[in-house]
């Protein structure tokens, strides 16, 4: 079985703006870029708006799964890693996969010749996506439990 011959450059980067799973990750790319901007807009005091407070955390005095999620973009748009991390782990982690979606997918289809792997359709679909998003949410919780007993 013989290998087909390397593409140049330009072949390469021709096939990649035909690559599918490049339109999806660039509107998933720019709706996190957003989110994050925003976030660090409403912390900075730059919208006329708050974000409402937490209903769960005022009623049982703990947080929630998504508690901290706008206080860890408005850290992330200030580059400040750690901090996100500490707030809330999984927005963190998620937001920055996300924002980072689209230049993996340019970076998958040039390294496979244009035929870019559905990377994010594969984690998405059927029940194998819906268990690592409620294991990823419950040890999210968990977290912010524990950082919360240690503020």
């Amino acid at each position: 079985m013989s290998t087909p011959p390397p593409l140049s450059w330009r072949a390469r980067l021709e096939s990649v703006a035909r690559a599918p799973a490049l339109v999806p990750a660039l509107v998933l790319s720019a709706v996190a870029w957003v989110f994050v901007a925003t976030a660090h807009a409403l912390h900075t005091g730059r919208l006329p708006w708050s974000p409402p407070a937490c209903g769960w955390a005022a009623a049982t005095g703990t947080p929630c799964p998504a508690c901290g999620g706008t206080r860890a973009l408005a850290a992330l748009a200030e580059f400040d890693l750690v901090g996100a991390l500490m707030l809330n782990p999984l927005f963190a982690a998620l937001a920055a996969l996300v924002a980072l979606a689209f230049p993996l997918a340019v970076v998958d289809a040039v390294a496979n010749r244009g035929r870019a792997t559905s990377w994010l359709a594969a984690y998405a679909r059927g029940r194998r996506g819906l268990v690592w998003a409620a294991a990823l949410l419950a040890l999210n919780w968990a977290a912010l439990l524990v950082l919360d007993r240690l503020r």
